[in-house]
């Protein structure tokens, strides 16, 4: 991966390497179809199957409420709502194809408020 995302997906890889874990980072646009039809490809084809998946993509608005665009609005739920939504549906097949498979969700404590 040399996306924005290479140096924590090195030390995913350094890691994995040093615990003996077989892990994978693979850099994917949760708002984009195609990147995650890419992603959930490439892990098939390398792996056989998909175990789990960690769904940590998220942005926060820390903006007034009144200075919010519309357009800052529906990029939140894009990547927070629907990107969850996205990957669960890509996944989800291939885990029932193989009888097992974890869904993890991480979200952020300001969901608690």
């Amino acid at each position: 991966m040399n996306g924005r995302h290479a140096l924590a997906a090195g030390e995913i890889r350094d890691i994995a390497a040093r615990e003996k874990l077989s892990l994978q980072a693979l850099e994917t646009d949760v708002t984009d179809e195609g990147s995650i039809q890419r992603a959930v490809n490439e892990v098939t084809a390398q792996c056989g199957r998909v175990d789990i998946l960690v769904n940590n993509a998220g942005i926060a608005i820390t903006d007034l409420a009144e200075s919010v665009t519309l357009a800052q609005a529906q990029r939140q739920f894009d990547t927070n709502f629907f990107g969850v939504l996205r990957m669960n549906r890509a996944v989800l097949p291939v885990m029932k194809r193989h009888g097992s498979g974890l869904l993890l969700h991480i979200s952020s404590g300001a969901g608690r408020l």
